[in-house]
């Protein structure tokens, strides 16, 4: 039966034992040696867990979530156990105590170098850092009915935006991109809720607008929130439309205004701290954004 607590004990008893190594090239225990990836399907599977499908960091999120796992943002409040991920390099385990767990090179901080661990860092537990991680993975359980929701790795967002410059840009899905072009200011958005929740922008033009529910790059009206000036600010709000089955889940989503990095992750309409209740500055235009769902 899978089991969370077994499945870090195994990866932590793979990380102090120096009979393990890292290898890219003989990965998957062979010769005691491990990549960043393999260390952690095998340390699954020892807990119990299906991990068919999973062979590398660029299919665990989707074999994983098929199975009892769901997708949340990078800066969610890590839990033991959580699996941090970078889709396209990396992959990590959250050991606790604001530590990490992984396998990143070999003695000659290369791919591929003696069998074993030769000095004591091909695999080892150290303190938590931002690879960046592009999300985290979590069990939730193997019941469908806790996992099917709108964010969860069944269910995802889709969005959307618009430039003066490009017209509408392709959608993007949770967090595997990001929604727009970095230099060209967006000037409308849209955001598929699956009619759970609103969304609104705050444009250059006009302020703050109504919210919209709709979905529709074509209803200027009632299926976009802009008005053709840059936007400046944007707010997201999902309403969970069975929490009594699934648990309460929010919007979390942030922005990067032209020639900046990304201002921190917003969740719904929430305030304090880090949160202003909006993505963006309202002041300056916004060119990229993101969006994804969280508990």
């Amino acid at each position: 039966m899978a089991n969370i607590e077994d499945f870090v004990t195994a990866f932590e008893a793979l990380l102090i034992d120096d009979s393990h190594g890292y290898s890219q090239v003989d990965r998957w225990g062979e010769y005691g040696d491990y990549d960043c990836s393999s260390a952690v399907i095998c340390a699954l599977r020892s807990g119990g867990f299906d991990v068919a499908g999973a062979t590398y960091t660029g299919n665990m999120r989707e074999a994983l979530c098929a199975r009892g796992f769901i997708w949340l943002a990078p800066d969610v409040a890590k839990e033991r156990g959580d699996i941090l991920l970078n889709e396209a390099c990396h992959v990590a385990v959250y050991l606790g105590d604001d530590t990490l767990g992984e396998f990143s090179s070999d003695e000659n901080g290369g791919i591929d170098g003696v069998p074993g661990d030769q000095n004591g860092r091909e695999g080892i537990a150290h303190g938590y850092y931002n690879y960046p991680w592009d999300g985290v993975l979590r069990y939730q359980g193997e019941s469908s009915e806790s996992t099917l929701v709108e964010g969860t790795c069944q269910e995802a967002m889709v969005y959307q935006v618009c430039t003066g410059e490009d017209g509408w840009l392709e959608a993007v899905t949770d967090l595997n991109d990001y929604a727009g072009l970095p230099g060209h200011a967006a000037i409308f958005l849209a955001i598929d809720l699956g009619g759970h929740g609103w969304y609104r922008v705050y444009s250059q033009a006009g302020g703050w607008l109504p919210p919209v529910q709709g979905y529709d790059c074509n209803d200027l009206q009632n299926g976009v929130a802009g008005d053709g000036s840059p936007i400046l600010g944007i707010q997201v709000y999902y309403e969970t439309p069975n929490p009594e089955a699934t648990g309460y889940y929010r919007a979390c989503y942030r922005a990067a205004v032209i020639g900046s990095e990304y201002y921190p992750c917003q969740y719904d309409t929430e305030t304090g701290e880090s949160q202003d209740g909006y993505a963006g500055d309202l002041a300056n235009p916004i060119d990229r954004f993101q969006l994804t769902l969280t508990r």
